[in-house]
């Protein structure tokens, strides 16, 4: 991925979640920093730092990729796995919602 900008990534906002994650998950694919969400801190000190650099990456990919409406949403986060869940479960109960919303929508037409 040489050459490509994480600003590139159009940015998460209230309707665009599934593409959004789609995109991020190659991205940190590509970058070879998918794994860190999962895995826990090393106990190795020189792996440690590494380790740390890698989640401080993702950080700053989450908030440049992310409305600042949702920054607050994230900016306590322990770890981007914790991030990465809290943005999940904001956008997934917002699509629920949705999805109830035009359903009624629907039936209330026929």
């Amino acid at each position: 991925m040489e050459g490509f900008s994480v600003t590139a990534i159009e940015k998460l906002n209230e309707t665009n979640y599934s593409s959004w994650s789609t995109r991020m998950e190659f991205y940190l694919r590509g970058q070879k920093l998918r794994e860190i969400i999962t895995i826990p801190p090393p106990k190795d000190e020189k792996l440690l730092e590494d380790w740390k650099q890698k989640v401080y990456k993702i950080m700053y990919i989450l908030a440049v990729t992310t409305e600042d409406q949702f920054l607050p949403r994230i900016k306590e986060s322990k770890s981007p796995k914790e991030a990465w869940d809290t943005l999940s479960t904001i956008f997934a109960r917002t699509n629920e919602a949705r999805l109830q919303r035009l359903e009624n929508e629907l039936m209330s037409l026929s």
